[in-house]
């Protein structure tokens, strides 16, 4: 029994570094340089079947990045999925919101993010910078029968 926990603990902790590495610094620098353009450089051509447009710049391992569109501004969104529940999940959210955390230190004032009532749980922190913002999700889907971690860059809002 103590072992299978060492090895529960071991694949968290490596699942933990190897999510947190797989959004390095630069990489947030460019989606967020990329949000003031309403990410139109990393769009493609193609609409997704996750609703709005497919991008030519994914995230590690993501199951998808989409750009998504509405009236007032673009969002970029990547999203990771993981069977409902999953312990790896949480430890996906929290590596995803230190790294965060750790590139946007100077940048950004991070809040708790509203609650929202579509998802079965929310977690959400809100990385709030000047121009834009940057949250990251933590939410069970029951109906999809799964744990989802998104990124969400939101684009520069449109004048009206």
């Amino acid at each position: 029994m103590f072992r299978a926990h060492c090895i529960v603990l071991l694949s968290l902790l490596s699942l933990k570094m190897a999510f947190a590495q797989s959004m390095d610094c630069t990489e947030v620098l460019f989606l967020i340089e990329q949000s003031a353009e309403e990410f139109h450089a990393i769009q493609a051509d193609t609409r997704s079947e996750h609703g709005g447009f497919t991008t030519t710049h994914e995230l590690a391992d993501a199951q998808y990045c989409v750009i998504l569109e509405d009236p007032e501004k673009r969002s970029y969104l990547c999203t990771w999925a993981y069977p409902i529940g999953s312990d790896l999940a949480k430890a996906a959210f929290d590596a995803t919101s230190s790294q965060m955390g750790h590139c946007l230190a100077d940048l950004a004032t991070v809040v708790q993010d509203q609650p929202v009532n579509h998802p079965d749980t929310y977690n959400s922190l809100l990385f709030k910078l000047a121009e834009t913002e940057v949250r990251v999700t933590h939410k069970n889907k029951g109906v999809l029968n799964s744990t989802l971690v998104s990124v969400i860059f939101e684009g520069a809002t449109r004048a009206k």
